[in-house]
């Protein structure tokens, strides 16, 4: 019987990705990856029903003072494999592909379609068209990178 409510949990996480909620994520950070440079998701990490099961996703350094500095990267957000795309200072690379590979290896696979990739803009569109930039708050020196679809 419990098998029976398990696989129903999975067929019905596959249903519908419930992106990450981005938040603001408007702190200005300090470089490293403990959180303070803004939110990164949390990935849909829910205990049980396909989702990953590797507790909440880091958060990556997000500010910046162009768009040059700023680098999308992907984030898995279920067992069916949809993503969501993150903007993130280009410093942090290293540390989200890792944080990200050891995500990927705690997510079941259901089988399902991943659906398109969700901006931190709340659109969702085909990664090939998501682009990254560096927004600036009036009076700021230092902005946040993030990702829209274009």
């Amino acid at each position: 019987m419990r098998q029976i409510f398990l696989l129903l949990g999975v067929l019905a996480a596959c249903g519908g990705a419930t992106p990450p909620d981005f938040g603001d994520a408007s702190g200005s950070g300090d470089g490293s990856s403990n959180g303070e440079g803004g939110n990164g998701g949390d990935g849909g990490s829910k205990e049980g029903g396909g989702q990953c099961t590797n507790g909440q996703f880091p958060m990556f350094e997000k500010g910046c003072t162009s768009s040059d500095t700023c680098i999308v990267e992907l984030h898995q957000i279920d067992c069916c494999g949809s993503l969501a795309a993150i903007g993130v200072n280009h410093s942090v690379k290293d540390q989200f592909d890792n944080a990200e590979k050891t995500w990927r290896a705690s997510c079941p696979q259901c089988g399902c379609d991943p659906g398109q990739t969700k901006a931190e803009s709340g659109m969702m569109c085909d990664t090939s068209k998501i682009a990254v930039k560096c927004v600036m708050n009036s009076g700021m020196s230092v902005g946040k990178c993030t990702t829209v679809c274009q």
